[in-house]
C-alpha cells in the first residue's frame, strides 16, 4: 500500500530580483504522509510549478518543473524548484 494522500491545492508564488523584476509562479502541490526514519509519520510536499507572468528583466520567460518542500525546522521550510529556462 502506498503513501496516504492528505491533501492537494495550488498557489502562487512571486519572486522578485530588484525593484520591477519579477517572476509569478504557479503551483500545484500534493501533500502526503509516509513514515520518517524513526518510523513516526512525517508530511512530505511535492508537485508541479510554471510560470504564470513575468516582468522587467524576465519577459517572455517560459519555465516549468517539479517543486518538492523540505521541512528544516517548525518554522523553516526549504522550496526546492527545478525546471528547464527558455526564452521565446
Amino acid at each position: 500500500m502506498g503513501p496516504e494522500t492528505n491533501g492537494r491545492g495550488t498557489g502562487h508564488l512571486a519572486i522578485t530580483r530588484g525593484p520591477g523584476d519579477i517572476l509569478y509562479l504557479k503551483t500545484e502541490l500534493r501533500q502526503i504522509t509516509v513514515t520518517g526514519k524513526a518510523g513516526e509519520p512525517r508530511s512530505a510536499f511535492n508537485g508541479l510549478w510554471e510560470v504564470s507572468g513575468a516582468a522587467g528583466k524576465f519577459p517572455g520567460l517560459q519555465v516549468a518543473g517539479t517543486l518538492q518542500i523540505n521541512r528544516i525546522s517548525e518554522s523553516d521550510r526549504q522550496w526546492i524548484l527545478k525546471g528547464e529556462l527558455s526564452k521565446p
